[in-house]
C-alpha cells in the first residue's frame, strides 16, 4: 500500500495528504472504479502536501498499514507508474496524465520492483515544471508475477494530494480515465506464457498513454485567447453592421443645403437689383435735403431761387452719383 510522502528525502506522517486505501490487496478487474485511487480511494485526504516544480517527491510503499513490515512480497515484479491529475476532477474523466514510468528491464534482474526495495520502498520522481494548483498524483504499481492467467494481474493503486507552488509554466493536457485506460487483454497486463519471473520476460509493453511532455503555459494561454476571440468576432460583427447602416443617413446633406442658401442672393445681386435699390431710396434722400433747403432759404429773392433750386439739383446729382459708386463697391465686395 501506498502510505507516506516524501520532499526531498524528508518524511511526512503516515496519511498525510495521502486517500489511504482499505486495505493491501491489489485490484484485479481493469474495469472497478477503484481502478482511479485503489479501494475507498475516492474518499479525501484532510491535507495538501506543498511540493515546487524540480522538488524530488517520494510515494512511500509498505506491505502492511500504519507503514510497517516488509515492502511487499517477495517474487512481484512488475512496471510502476505516476499519473497526475487536477485535483477538482476527484479522479473522473480523461483526466489522467501520465508523467513517468519505470518498466521491467530485459532480463537483466534489475527491474522497477528491485529499485523499489532497494530505496526502502520509495518510487521518487522529480516533480515537472507544472503551473501552481492542486493536483491528484496516483502511484501504481503492477505485479505480474501471475500474469500468465486472463485477469490476474495484481495492481496496486494510491494517491496523493499535491499543491503545487512557484511559478512553473506547465500545464496537463487532456488525459486518459480510470476505468478505461487499460484492458484485461492489453499485452502489458496478459502475458501469455511464463511470467513468474521478469527474467523470462523481454520486450515488455508499456501499458496506457505515452509519458505526457505536458503543455506550455504560455502556449495554453495564447490558445484560450485565439478560442475567446473566435467566440466574440461573430458578436461583435453583428453591431458594427449595424453601426454602419445609419452611417449614410448622417451624411452631410444639410450642410450643402446650407452652403447654397447664400449662393441664392449671388444670384439675384444682378445690376437692375442694384439700379432698383438706389432709385427707391433717392426720392427719400433729396425728401430730406429738399425741405432742408427749403427751411434755409424762407425769404429769399426770387432770382436766388432759380440758382438754388439749380444748385441743390446738382448736389443731389452728385450725392447720387456717389451713392450709386458705393452700392457698385459693395455689390463688388459681396461678390
Amino acid at each position: 500500500m501506498m502510505q507516506r510522502l516524501e520532499i526531498d528525502g524528508k518524511p511526512l506522517g503516515v496519511g498525510e495528504a495521502v486517500r489511504l486505501v482499505a486495505n493491501n490487496a491489489g485490484v484485479l478487474d481493469v474495469s472497478s472504479p477503484d481502478m482511479s485511487c485503489g479501494v475507498n480511494g475516492d474518499v479525501a485526504a484532510a491535507s495538501y502536501a506543498e511540493v515546487a516544480p524540480g522538488q524530488e517527491l517520494g510515494f512511500g510503499w509498505r506491505h502492511d498499514r500504519d507503514y510497517k513490515g516488509i515492502v511487499m512480497t517477495p517474487g512481484h515484479w512488475g512496471p510502476t507508474y505516476i499519473y497526475a491529475a487536477p485535483a477538482k476532477s476527484n479522479g473522473k474523466g480523461d483526466v489522467w496524465v501520465k508523467i513517468s514510468e519505470d518498466l521491467p528491464d530485459d532480463g537483466n534482474g534489475n527491474g522497477p520492483f528491485d529499485r523499489l526495495k532497494a530505496n526502502d520502498g520509495v518510487i521518487s520522481i522529480k516533480l515537472p515544471d507544472l503551473e501552481a494548483g492542486d493536483y491528484l498524483f496516483r502511484a501504481e504499481a503492477i505485479a505480474l508475477q501471475q500474469a500468465y492467467r486472463y485477469n490476474d494481474a495484481q495492481l496496486y493503486i494510491g494517491c496523493a494530494q499535491i499543491r503545487v507552488t512557484g511559478n512553473g509554466n506547465k500545464a496537463l493536457p487532456s488525459g486518459v480515465a480510470f476505468p478505461g485506460a487499460y484492458k484485461a487483454d492489453d499485452a502489458g497486463l496478459f502475458l501469455k506464457g511464463d511470467a513468474t519471473s521478469h527474467k523470462t520476460v523481454t520486450g515488455y509493453k508499456s501499458l496506457g498513454p505515452a509519458v505526457s511532455s505536458l503543455k506550455d503555459v504560455a502556449k495554453k494561454v495564447v490558445q484560450k485567447v485565439v478560442e475567446q476571440v473566435a467566440e466574440k468576432k461573430p458578436q461583435e460583427d453583428a453591431p458594427a453592421k449595424e453601426e454602419a447602416a445609419p452611417a449614410p443617413k448622417k451624411t452631410p446633406e444639410p450642410k450643402q443645403a446650407v452652403k447654397k442658401e447664400p449662393e441664392a442672393p449671388k444670384a439675384e445681386s444682378t445690376p437692375e437689383a442694384t439700379k432698383e435699390q438706389p432709385k427707391k431710396e433717392q426720392p427719400k434722400k433729396e425728401e430730406a435735403k429738399a425741405p432742408a433747403a427749403q427751411d434755409a432759404a424762407p425769404a429769399a429773392p426770387r432770382k436766388c431761387i432759380r440758382r438754388r433750386s439749380s444748385s441743390l439739383r446738382k448736389r443731389a446729382n452728385d450725392a447720387y452719383s456717389q451713392y450709386m459708386i458705393r452700392s457698385r463697391k459693395r455689390d463688388a465686395l459681396r461678390s
